[in-house]
């Protein structure tokens, strides 16, 4: 999504995924564009750890968007889709969907 991300609505679905997935989360990673932060946020997860760390500053000419990747087993892209829509920012709020990738097997 172009659309920056409020980072306490998304500290707040990281932690309601881990507690629907548990061990199913297996791996998530990506990069976010975060409300009033300047550097793109850097995202890295192993089931019910989480680490998000200031990366790089988006360049002007670069687009600002968000992609996250979830790898697991039994993932609902639906719910991950909704959940990650409403932690857009309300100042920047668009219906642009967030870039998510599922990884699933079995």
């Amino acid at each position: 999504s172009t659309a920056a991300l409020d980072l306490d609505r998304l500290n707040a679905f990281f932690d309601a995924a881990q507690q629907r997935y548990g061990v199913r989360l297996w791996r998530y990673k990506g990069v976010v564009y975060a409300q009033n932060q300047r550097p793109r946020l850097v995202v890295q997860g192993v089931q019910n750890l989480l680490q998000i760390t200031g990366g790089t500053m988006w360049r002007a000419f670069e687009p600002t968007r968000t992609m996250l990747v979830f790898i697991g087993q039994a993932l609902d892209p639906v719910w991950i889709q909704r959940e990650l829509q409403g932690c857009q920012a309300q100042s920047g709020a668009t219906s642009e969907a967030t870039a998510v990738r599922i990884g699933a097997t079995g």
